[in-house]
């Protein structure tokens, strides 16, 4: 069932956090507006287009779209991810990073779900995830300006990309490394930023 459909596998499994609270590891329910967005997501990529997603606090975004590539480096055959933020501790190092994010969503995640073989600390390295049973990867890049040009992606995650710097040479560079590039990123208390790239 799982295997079969991601929200399946959110509603079922997946946990977040959250220290603002108590209990703080949270059984991720969704809301409509989340289970919708979750299908939309998952037509960009099934045509190939990308997506971009203005977001709020606490409206459970990059949890979503982690949740949701956490799932197909799971689950799909030949899946290869980039993220990436605005500098490298946001990427990785942070508690509240992309890879502490998805690492936590592993190490919630029942044994039978872990790919065969799967060792935290041999296929969690920095930056990086290996499956070690069907060979996906997800990689992690900080914003630079030749972000994505020396690889391959079933997907590209741009977080925060309305403050990244060398924005428009990271999106220049990404069109040519992932057919379905996914912008998420808080909407700015006033003008500016690089929604125009």
């Amino acid at each position: 069932l799982c295997r079969a459909d991601c929200l399946h596998f959110i509603m079922r499994h997946v946990k977040t956090l959250d220290p603002r609270v108590a209990p703080y590891v949270l059984p991720f329910e969704l809301y409509d507006y989340q289970v919708e967005t979750l299908r939309w997501l998952e037509e960009r990529l099934g045509m190939k287009q990308d997506a971009f997603l203005e977001k709020s606090r606490d409206m459970g975004a990059t949890w979503l779209i982690l949740s949701w590539i956490t799932w197909l480096w799971l689950f799909q055959p030949g899946f290869n991810a980039l993220i990436g933020s605005r500098k490298e501790e946001y990427v990785d190092g942070l508690p509240d990073s992309l890879f502490h994010r998805i690492e936590f969503i592993l190490k919630a995640l029942p044994e039978f779900l872990l790919p065969e073989g799967f060792d935290i600390k041999r296929h969690r390295l920095f930056r990086k995830l290996m499956n070690p049973e069907n060979g996906n990867a997800i990689s992690g890049e900080a914003t630079n300006p030749e972000f994505s040009r020396q690889g391959r992606y079933t997907l590209i995650f741009l977080d925060e990309f309305r403050v990244w710097a060398w924005a428009q040479s990271a999106w220049t560079a990404t069109a040519d490394s992932s057919p379905c590039r996914i912008i998420a990123t808080t909407a700015p208390l006033t003008g500016g930023g690089n929604l125009s790239a």
